[in-house]
């Protein structure tokens, strides 16, 4: 199993020489309040699908597509044609403080992406991605996020137990 299978955080290194291992992240960085949103886009999400009035001050989003409902069909082939964040859609987080960004594919890029732009954009600008998410069955909305990814020395990435605990 590598360091990216399933469920899985990357860190900056993944795509930045010099940038943070996952051993170096701060644990507080994986927990805290995070706003699920659904997102109904064919294969990009873009800055027009963001609802922007319902992002509120939140600093974590988890983005559910179509691609949960893959998970819960389980066909056992990779589908590469999942749905992923476009650029315009990453900056404007960016813009809106964003600095934990997760999404229900294996990938936040799109998979015949060549030069990684989205990956290098966010993790340059220290926002951690949460790939490979199963949001089949979690409604949108405010929850808290409690993401334990496996604190691997000098490593790229890790794979993580995610949950999401509706406040009360």
């Amino acid at each position: 199993m590598g360091v990216h299978s399933g469920t899985h955080i990357d860190a900056p290194f993944h795509f930045l020489n010099d940038g943070a291992s996952i051993d170096t992240i701060p644990i507080e960085t994986y927990i805290g309040s995070c706003l699920v949103v659904n997102i109904d886009a064919d294969k990009l999400i873009t800055k027009d699908d963001l609802p922007s009035n319902k992002l509120g001050s939140h600093t974590r989003i988890l983005f559910k597509t179509k691609n949960s409902d893959a998970w819960e069909k389980c066909s056992g082939f990779f589908n590469t044609d999942f749905v992923s964040l476009g650029l315009d859609a990453a900056q404007y987080l960016l813009e809106l403080k964003f600095n934990f960004i997760g999404i229900d594919s294996l990938s936040i890029e799109a998979f015949d992406s060549k030069d990684n732009v989205v990956h290098r954009l966010l993790l340059g600008s220290n926002v951690t991605i949460l790939e490979g998410l199963n949001l089949f069955g979690v409604e949108p909305g405010e929850y808290e996020l409690i993401c334990l990814p496996m604190r691997l020395q000098d490593c790229d990435g890790a794979p993580a137990r995610v949950l999401l605990r509706e406040y009360s």
